[in-house]
């Protein structure tokens, strides 16, 4: 075979092998899931577990919360919102005064954990709903979902 003849299907493998790898199906998927699915729910926040507000690095509030899916799926959970310094945490006084919100999740297996390890502050002034410490102390085995609050598509769900 000659040298230009091996060149040309090479070239032809190449081009093949490069076309197989973008069509969907035929490749492999590669290891890190770039876009996480995203699944919208309605929210009712039930306490405040924590606030860190680092100026320069960030802020990030995590909250216990009900979360009711659109397929019906229900359930107690960690949410977690990670947002720039630039931007404002949800207000404090909506999770009394609306109860609700819209917001798109993103399912975060690695921050699980049981409801033993969930932090709530001691006094009340952050729980903004009694069913929250009775839902964790009964069953401080269960594991509690996390998932990541999309920070730009929360929005107030309407009385």
């Amino acid at each position: 075979m000659s040298r230009t003849r091996r060149t040309c299907r090479l070239l032809a493998l190449t081009a093949a092998l490069s076309l197989a790898a973008r069509l969907p199906g035929i490749a492999q998927k590669t290891v890190y899931e770039t876009t996480p699915p995203q699944r919208s729910a309605t929210v009712t926040v039930l306490a405040l577990s924590t606030a860190v507000h680092q100026g320069f690095a960030g802020n990030q509030d995590t909250f216990l919360a009900d979360i009711a899916f659109k397929d019906g799926d229900h359930q107690t959970a960690r949410l977690i919102d990670l947002y720039p310094s630039s931007d404002n945490p949800i207000q404090r006084t909506l999770f009394t005064a609306h109860r609700q919100f819209h917001m798109r999740l993103i399912r975060t297996p690695r921050c699980d954990g049981p409801a033993k390890d969930f932090f709530l502050y001691q006094g009340d002034a952050y729980v903004y709903d009694g069913s929250a410490r009775t839902t964790l102390a009964a069953d401080p085995s269960a594991l509690i979902p996390c998932y990541k609050i999309v920070h730009t598509q929360t929005k107030l769900i309407k009385k």
